[in-house]
């Protein structure tokens, strides 16, 4: 019921820690769409390599306009629903679940975030969005 559509390039060194959190979510009908932008390390190779039975992965040469690779997901999906993350993104293990309480009852939903250190995985802060 929902379509995850991920962006990258060149993120192959932390590649597995997106599909990680994006695999263990404990909310389970979702697909995952792969845009990835010609990368040049592998990433590109190595999405290919994954044996799941929800993805769908596509290069697209984008040149810096990222709204037109989502535009790639977008067409491709299935879901109504669309959720987007970046491979240099980590979602919590309920993530998928939680927004899936509110998706029939709002045209968009949003949420804070953490920003965490690249360097010891350490939270630095907590983002809120207001409205």
């Amino acid at each position: 019921m929902i379509s995850v559509i991920v962006l990258t390039y060149n993120n192959i060194d932390i590649l597995d820690k997106c599909l990680e959190s994006i695999f263990h979510q404990t909310f389970k009908n979702y697909e995952v769409i792969f845009i990835d932008n010609c990368s040049s390390d592998g990433t590109y190779e190595k999405l290919l390599k994954i044996d799941k039975p929800n993805i769908k992965i596509f290069q697209s040469k984008n040149i810096g306009n990222m709204a037109a690779s989502r535009n790639i997901g977008i067409r491709n999906s299935k879901y109504e629903y669309l959720a987007f993350h970046d491979s240099d993104d980590f979602w919590y293990p309920s993530k998928l679940e939680e927004i899936s309480k509110y998706i029939d009852k709002y045209d968009l939903v949003y949420h804070d975030f953490d920003i965490f250190s690249e360097v010891n995985n350490k939270r630095l802060r907590k983002k809120k969005i207001s409205n």
